[in-house]
């Protein structure tokens, strides 16, 4: 196997802790008996990422970190032709695997990968810096509502949940019900 053609030898697209873009160009119109390739990207700080292939290839992209599904690719226009993106995404520091899945008869794949720093991790955004609802009684009511989207996804998300998490933390004042809704 050649490298990048397994989940166990990805090609390593570099360990960034600052904004970044990383491309790479790979051809597969003669091979027909691959059907991945993978790549391995190392973030050391929280970071917006978009990942795109153009040129109007269909290929399908997927972003995995420890084995969950973080994000999938979605196709769009762009200069008529149609493209393959995984739109910007928020991300924690970690390690990410890109797998791409390769058209039936092949194609050439123009993969671009753009990273941004995101400043700060705002309040609520990790399990470590939760929001503080504070002491919780029988008269405690407490609503809010966010937009999620401007949270990054702790929990690295599910095919049903592209969403960010938001954490909060509270002391009930004695023994009572709790609804969460």
């Amino acid at each position: 196997f050649y490298l990048g053609e397994t989940r166990g030898d990805p090609i390593k697209a570099g360990a960034y802790s600052k904004d970044f873009t990383y491309k790479d160009v790979a051809n597969f119109s003669n091979l027909v008996y691959i059907s991945k390739y993978y790549y391995e990207i190392q973030l050391d700080s929280p970071m917006s990422v978009d990942i795109s292939s153009i040129q109007g290839e269909d290929f399908a992209l997927e972003l995995v970190s420890e084995g969950d599904f973080v994000a999938g690719s979605e196709y769009y226009q762009k200069t008529d032709q149609y493209s393959t993106r995984i739109p910007k995404k928020k991300l924690l520091p970690g390690k990410y695997e890109l797998q791409v899945t390769i058209p039936r008869f092949g194609g050439k794949l123009n993969l671009e990968i753009n990273g941004k720093i995101v400043d700060g991790i705002v309040l609520g955004d990790t399990k470590d810096s939760p929001i503080d609802i504070g002491l919780v009684g029988v008269d405690t009511d407490y609503v809010t509502t966010f937009d999620t989207s401007d949270y990054f996804d702790d929990k690295k998300g599910t095919a049903k949940n592209y969403r960010g998490d938001v954490y909060h933390k509270f002391e009930l004042a004695s023994t009572i019900d709790v609804e969460v809704t």
